[in-house]
């Protein structure tokens, strides 16, 4: 049976795709489409009468407009092995999912780099849910932490009633898993290439995830004009002040002296 297409989100397909067309823009040492296309999928320049080939699809790419074929994949990928990864990675399924998760989640985990897949798992097959589990995937920031903690959050979310209120187990860990997101996110920066590529990623975040929580003592996150791209920089820089470099995998103390400089704005969650 033909495996079926995951349902289009365009939301989620922007950010992915740009993303894509600027990991091959920086392997290639240049952004500009016509540049990129020549390189991954070079075509005539003129027909058989010799008039002009007009084709702009990677301009397309660089702005998210349309998502590449497989085959255009595939073709990126054995000039620049990771390309496909980002394009394809296991975080964007997870955002996209407007269902419960709860089916998918092992077979997403299992996706995942080995060492993210240790973390998350139990010897019986359990997933880790604590306080340890956290803090070794925030050490290890990355697409595939980021999505790890992810799946952490939309499992709790999606099993807290809407009639639980903040203080409830499943609504703790929400907010929990939703913090440990935003740490990533603020380690990560440099990772996500353009300033427009990091917000429009980090408002995805804000949408599908930050919204949905608020703390077990009222508070909610203001990050409407959270500017990322900047404040990402400037926890680097404070990093760097304190003698540390954010590169993965951070150690236990160096962790724990980059989370007290990551500070997250908060309102009161019935602040209109």
């Amino acid at each position: 049976m033909k495996q079926r297409s995951p349902k289009r989100d365009d939301v989620v397909d922007k950010v992915r795709t740009t993303f894509w067309f600027q990991y091959l823009g920086t392997s290639l040492g240049t952004f500009h489409p016509r540049v990129v296309q020549r390189t991954i999928s070079p075509t005539p320049s003129t027909d058989a009468r010799g008039g002009a080939i007009k084709n702009n699809k990677f301009l397309g790419y660089s702005k998210g407009e349309h998502v590449p074929n497989a085959a255009l994949v595939r073709r990126a990928a054995e000039i620049y092995p990771g390309s496909a990864h980002i394009l394809n990675h296991v975080v964007w399924q997870v955002l996209r999912s407007g269902n419960q998760i709860e089916v998918r989640a092992r077979t997403w985990i299992a996706q995942l780099d080995p060492e993210v897949q240790k973390v998350l798992i139990k010897p019986r097959n359990e997933f880790k849910e604590g306080r340890l589990a956290i803090d070794m995937l925030e050490r290890r920031f990355s697409l595939d932490s980021l999505a790890a903690l992810t799946i952490l959050f939309r499992l709790s979310h999606d099993g807290v009633s809407s009639k639980d209120d903040a203080k409830a187990p499943g609504s703790f860990r929400s907010w929990m898993y939703a913090c440990a997101i935003f740490q990533v996110l603020m380690m990560m920066g440099s990772q996500f290439i353009s300033d427009e590529l990091k917000n429009d990623i980090f408002q995805l975040f804000v949408q599908r995830v930050f919204s949905l929580v608020t703390s077990f003592w009222g508070m909610r996150m203001d990050l409407g004009t959270y500017d990322y791209p900047q404040m990402s920089s400037i926890l680097r820089e404070e990093a760097a002040n304190c003698g540390i470099y954010i590169r993965s995998p951070l150690r236990r103390n160096e962790h724990n002296r980059i989370a007290a400089l990551i500070k997250i704005p908060l309102i009161p969650a019935n602040f209109a």
